[in-house]
């Protein structure tokens, strides 16, 4: 119920909300804080961060970049309407090292409703996705990687394990004795250091998997 009701209802024709003010996008995130809340019985106080985490919900401002950046793929691949393919152009080529990234041609506007506009404001974006994202072969490769970025971009690299164990942290806090307690502590942070290591490396790679 809660995505037939409220998150079918966030992501409808979000992309409308690009480069609004954070203070708007800040009472749909409410609305999100809010039903995450209802799905996982959390008090009204309680950190709502782990349990977005848990839920795999990207916050209101990275869905809005969802769906912008998926549009302009379809743009760019043929996949989309003639009038959305004909605001994007590849950055013309001038034996530069930014020539192998894939970049995007940002118009120049003179107001901020020109900056929100599809033509400015996917460009900026795209510009601002890895290669590695951008060069996915397919639209649900790019999707998934996409989501990644994203969601590493608003949680932090190795965030997930702190906040995936959150609920267990609070249990075996109460629980154990003081010695295993610290021995668990420096378990998790060992996992987390060994990730923020390798899933650099292991992203510059992941489009390969499709």
């Amino acid at each position: 119920m809660v995505h037939a009701f409220i998150t079918s209802r966030l992501d409808y024709c979000n992309a409308l909300y690009g480069g609004l003010p954070k203070c708007l996008i800040d009472k749909l995130g409410r609305v999100q804080r809010t039903a995450a809340r209802l799905i996982s019985n959390t008090r009204k106080y309680d950190h709502i961060t782990p349990v977005m985490v848990s839920l795999h919900w990207l916050p209101i401002q990275e869905r809005i970049n969802f769906k912008i950046l998926l549009l302009a793929y379809k743009a760019l691949h043929g996949l989309a309407p003639d009038y959305l393919s004909g605001m994007l152009h590849r950055r013309v080529q001038r034996g530069t090292r930014s020539d192998q990234l894939d970049l995007l041609n940002v118009p120049k506007s003179k107001t901020g409703f020109g900056d929100r506009t599809f033509q400015c404001l996917a460009p900026t974006l795209w510009n601002s996705v890895p290669l590695s994202v951008c060069e996915a072969p397919s639209v649900d490769c790019f999707k998934r990687h996409l989501k990644t970025f994203l969601f590493r971009q608003a949680y932090g690299q190795s965030s997930w394990i702190m906040f995936t164990l959150y609920p267990l942290f609070l249990q075996f806090s109460r629980t154990t004795d003081i010695c295993d307690f610290i021995i668990y502590l420096l378990c998790i942070f060992l996992i987390a250091s060994v990730f923020d290591v390798t899933s650099v490396l292991k992203g510059r790679t992941l489009w390969l998997s499709c």
